[in-house]
């Protein structure tokens, strides 16, 4: 068999919320014993952004109670740390399974950068069932020859 027929192309789609535990686990099972190229996109939550564009929204310290207008620099920042924190989860993972990563974040609105982020059809696309009805998705299921939706509780 040549190369490129043994190494499989696989699409992480990974939301802010999504049970990264189970879609890892997902991925592994496509994966099995061949050799995997892995993309992960995950996938920011807009709801930040649409938040901080409301005159009335504030934020609210847990620990002092202070209030304090929520910017659109504090949803950028949100978002940033959400996804930070899924991508360590998953390098972690990544580590324990000695697979390589590779990461780029969108947003939910980004669908038309769908394609500059993913440049080659993949062999499996695997995401959470949250992504489902999204544009974002429905671009992203055209470029895979396989779909894996992962349900999760939380979605």
């Amino acid at each position: 068999m040549n190369e490129s027929r043994d190494l499989l192309r696989i699409l992480l789609a990974v939301t802010e919320t999504s049970p990264v535990e189970r879609l890892w686990q997902s991925l592994i099972d496509q994966v099995a014993d061949a050799r995997a190229e892995v993309v992960t996109v995950i996938v920011s939550d807009d709801s930040w952004r649409r938040a901080a564009s409301l005159p009335f929204t504030r934020e609210i310290s847990r620990i002092s109670g202070v209030q304090a207008a929520f910017t659109h620099h504090r949803a950028e920042q949100v978002s940033a740390d959400a996804a930070g924190r899924a991508r360590e989860q998953l390098e972690g993972l990544a580590r324990d399974s000695q697979l390589e990563l590779e990461f780029e974040v969108v947003s939910e609105d980004e669908d038309a950068r769908v394609a500059t982020v993913v440049t080659v059809e993949r062999d499996i696309l695997i995401a959470p069932t949250a992504l489902e009805g999204k544009p974002l998705f429905t671009k992203l299921a055209r470029l895979h020859r396989r779909v894996v939706l992962v349900e999760a509780d939380n979605d």
